[in-house]
């Protein structure tokens, strides 16, 4: 995708001017600068209970709550004190001063602590939505920001009288038919990237399932399991309980967070979102003291236990790399390694996540206890051939992980290009008059499930 767009001729043009702005830099000589204020007009309506209530993304822009997968909190219960918001709208939200102004895709209503802005009709959507998003516009926001930590904002007043770039119309038309067609398209290279990456990390479980279900000598004769997940297994394999391989199996717990004194010690505690975020624990989002550890229930653990997530969800699977605790969330389960060896535990637990999710009970949410975890059956090789197994796939499955992290770069590469490409376009660096396009491609993006971006979500949004 890069070497199609690449191949356009993609040049400067022929005059600049200096914009006076250091976010700017050097514009066409053509382009004008306009105050925000003569470009957007503040929405101020309320008193529309019955629209659909919306919610600020930095990943999606502005879309219904029902499409954001609940992870918005619940609305005010004074819906006709919200503000109204049109389709093709734009919305300072809290967040706006990490992640841009955003786009209106749908009508409804929204936080009365946001700002709506209306746009004038010289202000094209195609254009003014990108510049909006863009690194360099975003990094400007920095100078309008009003108030400390957790209670900053974009304040509007200010920024409403700044100066923005302002191309002709029919200028800012051919800019924004160009930055469509490059998301088309950037959309489409991003999700065969990541479906490239869903295929080698299925693959991945394939391989771990294959290995500690049935070994890695296909010579060897096969009996019943007599356990469905499991199927067959080599002959002289045994099928055990957990329990019975390993020295303890404990749950976590949280000391109390008004005392201060149990927290931002050198204990690593462990919680289900950093098991979420690697493998190999070493270092946790935060930590506790020992008087923390003193003031509840969590149990340090030595290095070499394997933490499962117990709740939240059910499954996920990391080894510790030094001693530490868990909350609740997770469970810590400290091999016996005469008779099972951490890295094949670690394998074996990985590919049975399923199971262990089917098992789980709960109202509230759905949690696999103690008990039930030391219950669980497992196949069980010798301990020789466990390791003897974990050596095989560690072989095996760095071939299909050098596949994953060249992805992963190409991926991180043509965003990088996009970043760059978009921030050039938008303050005129680059000339896109001429460049011959699809036409009517615009005509994707009319719609929130055609624009979004198939990136991951970032925890940053409203």
């Amino acid at each position: 995708m890069p070497e199609q767009i690449s191949k356009m001729d993609l040049k400067p043009y022929p005059e600049y001017k200096d914009s006076n702005l250091l976010w700017l830099g050097k514009i066409p000589k053509h382009w004008e600068l306009r105050k925000m204020k003569y470009l957007f007009t503040e929405r101020k309506q309320k008193g529309y209970p019955d629209e659909p209530l919306l919610a600020a993304t930095q990943t999606k822009g502005v879309i219904p709550k029902e499409l954001y997968e609940n992870r918005t909190t619940t609305a005010m219960k004074d819906l006709h004190l919200l503000k109204l918001v049109k389709k093709g709208d734009y919305v300072i939200s809290l967040r706006s001063f990490q992640g841009g102004i955003e786009f209106a895709h749908y009508q409804g209503i929204i936080s009365p602590a946001y700002t709506v802005l209306e746009p004038r009709s010289d202000a094209n959507k195609g254009y003014y939505r990108s510049l909006f998003k863009s690194k360099l516009f975003i990094d400007q926001l920095t100078i309008f920001i009003t108030g400390i930590r957790e209670g900053q904002n974009i304040d509007y007043g200010r920024l409403s009288r700044s100066f923005i770039s302002f191309p002709p119309q029919q200028e800012q038309q051919l800019i924004g038919n160009f930055l469509n067609t490059f998301e088309f398209r950037f959309n489409r290279f991003l999700h065969a990237k990541n479906r490239v990456i869903d295929l080698l990390n299925e693959r991945k479980l394939e391989i771990i399932s294959h290995a500690v279900t049935r070994g890695i000598d296909p010579n060897v004769p096969f009996r019943p399991s007599e356990i469905d997940w499991i199927g067959n297994i080599p002959e002289h394999w045994q099928i055990q309980k957990l329990k019975y391989v390993t020295k303890m199996i404990v749950g976590g717990s949280t000391p109390s967070t008004t005392d201060l004194s149990c927290w931002n010690g050198d204990i690593v505690w462990i919680t289900p979102e950093d098991v979420s975020k690697s493998e190999l624990l070493s270092t946790s989002s935060r930590k506790i003291t020992q008087n923390g550890v003193r003031n509840c229930s969590t149990v340090i653990v030595p290095k070499g236990s394997i933490i499962i997530t117990s709740r939240a969800p059910v499954g996920n699977v990391a080894v510790g790399n030094i001693d530490l605790c868990t909350n609740q969330g997770c469970k810590s389960i400290i091999p016996d390694l005469l008779k099972f060896d951490t890295t094949y535990g670690y394998f074996l637990l990985k590919i049975m996540q399923p199971e262990l999710q089917s098992m789980s009970k709960g109202t509230t949410f759905y949690e696999i206890s103690t008990f039930l975890l030391a219950n669980v059956k497992i196949p069980l090789p010798p301990l020789k051939e466990q390791q003897i197994i974990v050596e095989s796939l560690k072989k095996e499955l760095k071939v299909v992980e050098n596949s994953i992290n060249r992805t992963v770069h190409e991926i991180d590469l043509i965003r990088e290009y996009r970043t760059r490409l978009i921030s050039d376009i938008i303050t005129g660096k680059i000339d896109v008059r001429t460049v011959k396009i699809e036409r009517n491609i615009e005509d994707h993006f009319d719609t929130f499930e055609n624009t979004v971006l198939l990136d991951p979500d970032v925890p940053n949004d409203d």
